[in-house]
């Protein structure tokens, strides 16, 4: 009851001189009705003053459930970015802006969102309805709300006539609590138009600042539930925590888009779940390791599956444990084909997702005029940035407007060491800043640092900011158990790429989406005693300096390869990689 305290608190604090604010009835309308349905993903296109942004977070955190996502210009700023929208993050809210509203509806996939609120001022055409209804549920809810402005009237005209077009159930209501100026209408209707949703008000409904809107008895909409035509037993869930790498992105994402679809738990030491051996579900959790070391040891459901990502050798250790699994998921087909070579034959593959709300097509032309390079992935021998910094010098003592951006961050000292290794850089590691050591390799290799630009961690919400102003992707990485994050999301924003051929990037890429280093050796890394700890493939330095410089010379050609990425990186989401999970686990 704490968060509807909060939220009356909020309304009844209205500053009615606000122009840019939802006024006081139809907020209440709108959060009504959230907390009726009880929506798992909301789409607020519009954020405004983020007076209705906060309605909707107190509603949600009292639903106990629910994602809100928020898109928007930030035309009222200027392009700046609003005091509190920082909070407004904090909450836990995907804000994606500053951004076209239009751009950002028609770069997201379809059926994702069951709860929609748009300010409507981005209605072009009447066809920009249709564009909304594709990226909503069947039996979602819309609402829309707009001024009397008179320049508002067209778009205004348009909303109604494509709702009467398309035979939409819906209420049309105003709100005359203000000046003629600044009015508000709205209208609120289910998507499908054979949902039990009144298509008339109800009697004694009526315009006007005592606005009130009455569902007919026995016509009430009908509510979706979680895990809603599924099955109503719990998933357990026992998954990595963190952030800003790939473990603990994937954990974050899988939790939560489960968690729209079916009842789920996450495994706790508290409540102990984390040692039950007898959850009373399917239990689904992270096997650390190429021995298959279960997350939590302890925890055992009716049915228990586990996901893993590996690139060296698995061992005997690894056998053993995967028997006790009813299907071990790998990250990649070379990881599953791999398990499938050691014997283990309950296995299957669950590829990861992209954010299509944070990773879409970037289609503004770059700022930056000299030919930007982007290499991504933390810094260690097996992801080869040794390749690309080889790779790099070599073109840039040919071509001085070329230049490197990497987001090459480890937080891992120890494979941060391997790189020392190589045998295309030199590379002596020290326990320094990161830009530090970084600078020190770059001048050591001969390279010179103010022709490369060094990140720090970058979260997920600033990597297509940088994406943004650079021409192509270089990943010549030497092994991927998984289908590499930072490559799909680069792909995901209509980028071209040059990548290895091999391991976990063959189920992503293709000769029409990117630029492909065939030429690989095989490498076997060895450890005391010669024993085999990994098969890798090495791509040939001539073959990634002549693809680079081949996108040096065919930059407009190239813009097609990321075209075309953009679009086969749109079947790869996370909501679509949970849907996978559920089918293989039967439920």
């Amino acid at each position: 009851m704490e968060n509807l305290r909060k939220y009356f608190d909020h309304v009844l604090n209205f500053d009615h001189s606000s122009r840019g604010a939802v006024d006081r009835c139809h907020n209440l309308f709108v959060t009504g009705a959230v907390l009726a349905r009880k929506p798992h993903n909301v789409l607020e296109l519009g954020i405004g003053t983020g007076y209705l942004t906060w309605s909707l977070i107190y509603a949600l955190r009292y639903n106990g459930m629910g994602q809100l996502t928020c898109a928007d210009n930030w035309f009222d700023w200027g392009m700046t970015e609003p005091a509190g929208i920082d909070k407004i993050r904090a909450a836990g809210v995907q804000v994606t802006a500053p951004v076209s509203e239009e751009e950002f509806v028609k770069q997201s996939p379809s059926n994702v969102y069951d709860f929609l609120i748009s300010d409507a001022d981005q209605f072009l055409s009447g066809l920009w309805i249709d564009e909304l209804l594709r990226i909503c549920q069947h039996n979602a809810f819309m609402f829309f709300r707009n001024t009397n402005r008179k320049d508002d009237l067209p778009n205004l005209q348009l909303i109604e006539k494509r709702i009467k077009e398309l035979g939409l159930h819906h209420y049309h209501f105003t709100e005359t609590s203000r000046d003629d100026e600044h009015c508000y209408q709205g209208w609120l209707f289910a998507v499908n138009d054979k949902t039990r949703f009144s298509a008339k008000p109800a009697p004694g409904t009526h315009t006007g600042r005592n606005l009130l809107i009455n569902f007919i008895p026995g016509n009430e909409p009908t509510q979706t539930l979680p895990g809603a035509g599924r099955s109503n037993e719990m998933l357990y869930l026992g998954l990595v925590a963190g952030k800003n790498y790939g473990w603990g992105v994937c954990s974050e994402y899988l939790t939560r888009e489960l968690g729209k679809k079916i009842n789920c738990h996450v495994l706790r030491q508290e409540d102990g779940t984390a040692d039950n051996m007898n959850l009373n579900g399917k239990l689904f959790q992270a096997l650390t390791g190429v021995d298959f070391i279960a997350m939590f040891e302890n925890a055992r459901g009716k049915e228990n599956f586990g996901y893993t990502f590996f690139e060296n050798e698995l061992t005997s250790l690894s056998v053993e444990n995967a028997k006790k699994y009813n299907l071990v998921l790998a990250g990649s087909t070379w990881c599953r084909n791999r398990m499938l070579e050691k014997g283990i034959t309950n296995c299957d593959v669950l590829i990861q997702g992209i954010d299509p709300h944070l990773f879409y097509p970037i289609t503004e032309e770059k700022e930056d005029k000299n030919f930007v390079i982007f290499s991504g992935g933390k810094f260690e021998l097996r992801k080869g940035q040794d390749l690309v910094l080889r790779a790099v010098k070599i073109l840039q003592e040919k071509y001085q407007d070329i230049i490197l951006i990497n987001c090459w961050y480890n937080k891992w000292p120890a494979s941060t060491q391997l790189m020392g290794y190589s045998r295309f850089i030199r590379f002596e590691y020290q326990n320094k800043p990161w830009r530090e050591l970084m600078n020190r390799t770059y001048v050591i290799n001969g390279l010179d640092p103010n022709r490369i630009h060094t990140c720090d961690l970058v979260s997920n919400e600033k990597q297509r900011e940088i994406f943004k102003n650079t021409d192509i992707g270089v990943f010549p990485n030497r092994c991927e158990g998984g289908t590499n994050l930072v490559f799909m999301e680069y792909m995901a924003c209509g980028k071209p790429v040059i990548a290895a051929n091999t391991s976990g990037h063959k189920d992503i890429v293709t000769t029409q989406n990117a630029l492909l280093l065939n030429e690989l050796s095989d490498i076997n890394i060895t450890g005391p005693n010669d024993k085999l700890i990994a098969r890798w493939q090495e791509p040939s330095l001539d073959e990634l300096v002549a693809q680079i410089e081949y996108a040096y010379h065919h930059r407009e050609e190239i813009k097609k390869l990321g075209q075309k990425a953009g679009e086969d990186l749109k079947a790869y989401t996370w909501s679509q990689s949970a849907q996978k999970l559920l089918e293989i686990m039967d439920l």
